[in-house]
């Protein structure tokens, strides 16, 4: 049942509440990466970025084609109106670094390469995140 229900309030954009759904399939069933993909996107809409960075972080490290072979229109992904969204500062960010790391999270969904340019520009802003190390050396050696 959260699995439906967290599709559901992702589908019709309530991420505050897919978040407990989404969850909840993910405690049940670790592997699930459709409900973390979904999750990831989540937490960055819901200011929870460094959530959204871990999961990311780990999922990229594990299986970082389930992100990169995201069909936007099949699976209702966000992601492309989020970025043009943020790019073009209809949704507000206050923070530049934090701007840069979502845009990469969520470019990866359709554009491996513009996801690289933002974790990268990410790193140059801060270098305290080694995390986000780990993402640029994942990008640039899975090509």
């Amino acid at each position: 049942m959260s699995e439906m229900l967290g599709n559901y309030h992702f589908l019709v954009r309530n991420y505050s509440s897919a978040i407990k759904e989404l969850e909840e399939v993910i405690a049940v069933c670790p592997a699930e990466n459709k409900a973390k993909k979904k999750l990831i996107i989540c937490y960055t809409q819901t200011d929870q970025l460094n959530k959204a960075v871990d999961l990311f972080y780990n999922l990229v490290k594990e299986d970082i084609d389930c992100i990169i072979n995201t069909d936007p229109e099949i699976e209702d992904c966000p992601c492309p109106e989020l970025t043009r969204n943020l790019e073009e500062g209809l949704i507000e960010r206050n923070n530049e670094y934090e701007l840069a790391v979502e845009l990469g999270i969520l470019w990866l969904y359709c554009d491996k390469e513009k996801s690289l340019k933002y974790f990268q520009k990410a790193w140059q802003l801060s270098s305290s995140d080694k995390r986000i190390a780990v993402i640029i050396e994942k990008l640039t050696t899975k090509w």
